[in-house]
């Protein structure tokens, strides 16, 4: 199941937050990634949902996870923040301990001579990589199916100067880069499904 929430911070006062990052983003690659396998043959039944209310507390992903049978989850592919930095070009995949094991080598695989595919399942090393302190694991929407065991793979692109500042618009998207990003993102998924 993919996931990328579609909600914002919208106005404050007389403040526009357009969330161009966060998360058109990661709706825009949701999007992308319904298209694009649409018409191609896959083993697994691919689920793709848009979700609100997730900066103000999971509220969509928490809802829908309760609507369904966790049993039948396979994986939840969360999509959030996926512009790339041109200075340091880099997509993270945070991922639950048993997932780590199993996706590691194929997420790092991704990367080429444009981007690092950089894996992790420790909240502890990528807060040493951006100097912050932040539980990733309760980060976004992949919490909603953490809580409920579902393994989980969170693609972004760890911090962002212009996370929830009115600055984040579009002309701070590289789309060449952003695109590149989302269609590594399908080959991965591409190989999960043969």
């Amino acid at each position: 199941m993919f996931t990328a929430h579609y909600d914002h911070l919208g106005q404050r006062g007389t403040k526009l937050y357009p969330g161009a990052n966060d998360n058109a983003s990661g709706v825009a690659a949701l999007l992308y990634l319904a298209a694009y396998f649409a018409d191609k043959p896959h083993q697994n039944q691919l689920m793709f949902v848009a979700t609100d209310a997730e900066e103000n507390g999971l509220h969509g992903s928490n809802y829908l996870v309760s609507q369904l049978n966790s049993a039948d989850i396979a994986l939840n592919i969360n999509l959030d923040m996926l512009v790339v930095n041109k200075r340091k070009p880099r997509i993270y995949a945070f991922l639950d301990g048993q997932s780590i094991a199993q996706y590691k080598t194929a997420i790092t695989g991704l990367s080429d001579e444009n981007i690092t595919f950089f894996a992790t399942s420790s909240s502890a090393r990528l807060n040493r990589l951006f100097d912050l302190n932040v539980d990733w694991r309760r980060a976004s929407d992949h919490y909603s199916f953490a809580k409920a065991g579902v393994p989980y793979i969170y693609f972004g692109m760890g911090h962002d100067k212009h996370h929830h500042q009115p600055s984040d618009t579009l002309e701070h998207i590289d789309f060449s880069l952003f695109e590149h990003a989302v269609s590594k993102i399908a080959e991965f998924v591409s190989a999960l499904t043969r």
